[in-house]
């Protein structure tokens, strides 16, 4: 329902928010830039945390990047047991 205002889940379809990664095949191909390569290597093997971080309240991790805090603690419209689904998610993208 949010995320796909700005990010496309069909492979090789741009996504309706120019700047937005494509997340179709989010578990075999990123998007991974160096801060999120960083951010994962720095966490504890096998966990999502940093990604539950970033999908929770990605303004604070990236400051002016266009994607929202999601996280009802910062105002977003997701409790943590919706995040953590959705980190679920695309991790199940191949």
């Amino acid at each position: 329902t949010y995320c796909t205002t700005c990010h496309s889940f069909t492979p090789g379809t741009n996504s309706p928010l120019p700047g937005a990664p494509n997340l179709g095949k989010y578990s075999t191909e990123g998007p991974f830039n160096a801060e999120q390569k960083a951010a994962k290597a720095a966490a504890a093997p096998g966990s999502d945390d940093w990604m539950i971080n970033w999908e929770s309240h990605a303004p604070k991790v990236k400051p002016g990047i266009a994607m929202p805090s999601f996280a009802q603690a910062d105002g977003g419209q997701l409790t943590p047991e919706n995040i953590t689904d959705i980190v679920a998610y695309l991790k199940s993208l191949k």
